[in-house]
């Protein structure tokens, strides 16, 4: 059997073989029959270069596993195939990667970074439209780009809006994960909300105060899920929260289960890179496991570390909603 198709194939009923038929994860994959199946199974007949292509984006494998040489490693883009079109459209495709890691019971993710988790802002549709409306200001620049931003924003996509968030919300809090935070995770969101202040973007003062009466809520919410350790009062998924203050992560999210290793990184905002190769994930998982040994946990049982953390955390939010609501004075905001 041809050396490359070998392990491929083998890297299948390694993954998958427990659940799934690999003859028929190829005749679905690749469109072919049965007996075409098990001729690539046995190595009968190759595996063209479109047909690697179509594995390779499906299974995500790590290609660079199986060919010679150990230092070599590789990554994917998706914004090279995915571009949004509309900022509907990465939210939809973000709920579309999280509905595959569902089929697996024993799944897990770690999410690192020196900003809020986006999936949380998915409870707050006023403070997602921001991240939004700024990842397309400095990044997509997609059509629907507007000169001034409302919370109306996306009313022509409503519909798709809410179904992808909801969608996202519902995939999150049903897989058990480990979070870092800091006091610090809150300031880009406030920051950006102040830029489109200041740079008559956002004119409404109707909207500055809702948004100013989300950010007080997202404590709330934020101070619930560390007490708890769940991640929904209706489920019984877990979080285990840590309060990182000394070590500046880059924004990472590491995924586990018996099937799979996957990483995903920030290339440039919000764009991911993606990575499942082995000899990558395993050294990343070391220095993760580092860095929470530098941590204090703070959900559930930590909770004299929890108490000081959510005041300094309460304090600081209370700061940014005052300068907020200060700077739309300054400016004349009605």
């Amino acid at each position: 059997m041809y050396t490359l198709q070998s392990k491929i194939i083998s890297y299948l009923e390694m993954k998958y073989g427990d659940t799934y038929s690999i003859s028929n994860l190829l005749m679905q994959s690749l469109g072919i029959s049965k007996s075409n199946a098990y001729k690539k199974l046995s190595g009968q007949v190759a595996l063209s270069i479109e047909e690697l292509e179509k594995l390779h984006q499906e299974f995500k494998l790590p290609l660079s596993s199986f060919l010679e040489g150990q230092s070599k490693f590789s990554f994917q883009l998706d914004v090279f195939d995915k571009q949004p079109s509309h900022p509907v459209d990465y939210i939809q495709n973000m709920a579309t990667h999280f509905t595959e890691y569902l089929k697996y019971s024993d799944v897990e993710f770690i999410y690192m970074s020196n900003e809020i988790p986006i999936f949380h802002l998915f409870n707050f549709p006023e403070l997602l439209r921001i991240r939004l409306y700024m990842w397309d200001y400095t990044n997509w620049n997609t059509d629907y780009l507007t000169d001034e931003f409302d919370l109306r924003l996306y009313a022509d996509r409503q519909k798709d809006f809410e179904i992808a968030r909801a969608s996202v919300l519902s995939n999150y809090q049903n897989i058990n994960g480990i979070e870092l935070w800091n006091t610090r995770f809150i300031d880009s969101l406030c920051e950006q909300i102040k830029y489109l202040i200041e740079s008559y973007i956002l004119t409404s003062s109707q909207d500055i105060d809702q948004l100013c009466e989300s950010l007080s809520r997202l404590y709330d919410y934020l101070a619930r899920l560390s007490e708890s350790g769940l991640k929904s009062e209706n489920l019984t998924t877990t979080i285990s929260i840590y309060n990182n203050q000394l070590i500046m992560t880059p924004l990472l999210i590491y995924g586990k289960s018996k099937h799979f290793d996957a990483l995903y990184t920030m290339m440039d905002m919000p764009n991911y890179v993606f990575c499942n190769e082995p000899q990558v994930n395993i050294k990343m998982r070391e220095w993760i496991e580092k860095i929470l040994t530098h941590s204090k946990l703070i959900s559930k049982q930590g909770r004299k570390d929890r108490k000081q953390f959510l005041i300094q955390l309460q304090r600081r939010i209370n700061a940014e909603v005052e300068e907020i609501r200060s700077i739309a004075r300054y400016m004349k905001v009605k």
